[in-house]
């Protein structure tokens, strides 16, 4: 948290499931220093489960389910400023690959 302290962020991008602390409460003190987070965040979990929806539902910001491709996740930054960011199409996956099973929910 003192990242977001001592720096300057475009976007945050957060993982619910942090080492130190819980995205969610990161997000709360990024917001109560610039209340303008509020939409430019995109909150990434892996957790399925329906608490970590309710608390990431509770920012009211959009979140993407890992795994998740990086474009998905960079077609999401972009809206978030309102940039259309082209639609390409997905790479092949192979067998056993995790690549399109995240997606972004809002």
């Amino acid at each position: 948290m003192r990242a977001i302290a001592e720096s300057t962020f475009d976007v945050l991008l957060i993982d619910l499931r942090l080492r130190d602390a819980r995205g969610d409460a990161v997000f709360r003190a990024a917001v109560q220093r610039d209340p303008t987070f509020r939409d430019r965040t995109l909150f990434m979990t892996g957790d399925i489960t329906m608490e970590a929806e309710r608390i990431i539902s509770a920012t009211n910001c959009p979140f993407l389910r890992k795994p998740f491709d990086i474009t998905l996740a960079v077609q999401a930054i972009a809206a978030l400023f309102g940039v259309a960011y082209p639609q390409t199409d997905p790479p092949a996956s192979s067998p056993g690959s995790s690549l399109g099973e995240g997606g972004l929910v809002r």
